[in-house]
């Protein structure tokens, strides 16, 4: 009976839980050469003046993600006259968002309507070398089974976005590259 229970239980966590995916790809980006220990987190734009509030919410949730790591010693998220020199300076663009089809998601699923969002990231010394860029996508193909429900909002997807890019930074900083995908 308690077997049962938890295949139940289990069997009900994974129809219910949300299938979001993340896809890192370096364009160009150096080994990290020195110890950075302060990281200054810079301008977050868009394509499209639309976006500019998911580029507000991958920025916080990089932020967010940045500090809860503790890689750095200081996270710096509202640029100052001079960074510190042992700083890695990160700027984003948000290339693309596609709020997907949640009517394709709910009834067709299998990845069918799939949200996404895109930014193209850059690390930099304070000095303007640029110490690479990478790409960071983040999609959402619904929840609750084999589609279903949207449980995350592009806002979520957004800050999600923030999220992945601070991993990639983070091993970045501690492994000299960033893993292939």
């Amino acid at each position: 009976m308690k077997v049962t229970s938890l295949f139940l239980v289990l069997g009900l966590g994974l129809s219910l839980s949300a299938c979001a995916t993340a896809t890192v790809q370096r364009d160009m980006l150096q080994n990290a050469r020195m110890g950075y220990t302060a990281i200054v987190v810079g301008e977050f734009s868009t394509n499209d003046e639309l976006w500019q509030s998911y580029a507000l919410g991958a920025k916080r949730g990089l932020s967010a993600k940045l500090v809860e790591s503790k890689m750095f010693a200081q996270v710096v998220d509202q640029p100052t006259v001079s960074p510190p020199t042992n700083a890695v300076v990160v700027t984003a663009r948000v290339t693309e968002v596609d709020r997907g089809s949640a009517a394709a998601r709910w009834i067709i699923g299998f990845g069918a309507g799939r949200a996404h969002i895109t930014s193209q990231v850059q690390l930099a010394e304070p000095n303007g070398m640029v110490l690479g860029n990478f790409t960071v996508r983040r999609a959402y193909s619904g929840g609750a089974g084999i589609g279903g429900a949207g449980f995350l909002d592009m806002d979520d997807l957004a800050q999600l976005l923030g999220e992945e890019t601070a991993n990639t930074i983070v091993a970045w900083a501690k492994t000299g590259s960033v893993p292939k995908q």
